[in-house]
C-alpha cells in the first residue's frame, strides 16, 4: 500500500494498492489486444475516439486541475496551461494532421 501525499501540504490525499507481478502482466496483456485493435483502425476512427476523449478532458477540466494541483503541487493554473491544455491542443493537432503525419 502507498500513500498519495500532497507534497504542499503534506495530507494524505489517498492510499493505493501495489499490483502484483501476475495483475501487472495481465494488463500488459489487455494493452496489447488494445493496441491491436487500436493499429487496425482508420484515421478518421482514431480521430473521433480521440475527439470523444478531448471532450472529457475539457468537460472535467475542472476536476483534473484540482487533482493535479493536489497531486503535484502545481497551481490551479499552472495544471490547467501545462497539463490540460497541452492535452486539449496536442489531440486536436493529431486529429486535424493524423494522416499527413503517419503515412509510410
Amino acid at each position: 500500500m502507498a500513500k498519495i501525499i500532497n507534497p504542499v501540504t503534506g495530507e494524505t490525499i489517498s492510499e493505493v494498492v501495489y499490483d502484483s507481478l501476475e495483475t501487472l502482466k495481465e494488463a500488459v496483456d489487455r494493452a496489447r489486444i488494445a493496441q491491436g485493435k487500436w493499429q487496425k483502425l482508420g484515421f478518421k476512427e482514431r480521430g473521433l475516439h480521440l475527439s470523444k476523449i478531448r471532450s472529457v478532458i475539457v468537460k472535467q477540466a475542472d476536476e483534473l486541475a484540482s487533482t493535479i494541483s493536489s497531486v503535484t503541487g502545481k497551481s490551479r493554473i499552472d495544471a490547467i496551461t501545462t497539463e490540460i491544455l497541452s492535452a486539449v491542443i496536442a489531440s486536436r493537432y493529431y486529429i486535424k494532421l493524423a494522416k499527413r503525419v503517419l503515412k509510410p
